[in-house]
């Protein structure tokens, strides 16, 4: 799931229409790590040949004409 907003127990509640209460549990109960949602999604993936790359961070430089080891996919 996409949150071009904040990511809060209060914003997911909003999206999902359940209570924050009920997101807060689950985060707290669960411990998901990368692996898993690799194993989770690799049954939509080639995985002979190419290249994966996965990046979940953000970089907000508006006045930066190039940075280096960040490209559009």
């Amino acid at each position: 799931m996409s949150e071009p907003k904040s990511s809060t127990c209060t914003r997911l509640s909003e999206v999902m229409d359940i209570s924050h209460d009920s997101v807060n549990r689950f985060l707290l109960r669960e411990n998901y790590e990368g692996q898993d949602l690799f194993n989770e999604a690799k049954r939509l993936l080639n995985l002979v040949g190419g290249t994966l790359n996965v990046d979940d961070s953000t970089l907000d430089k508006p006045c930066s004409q190039r940075m280096e080891l960040v490209g559009h996919f």
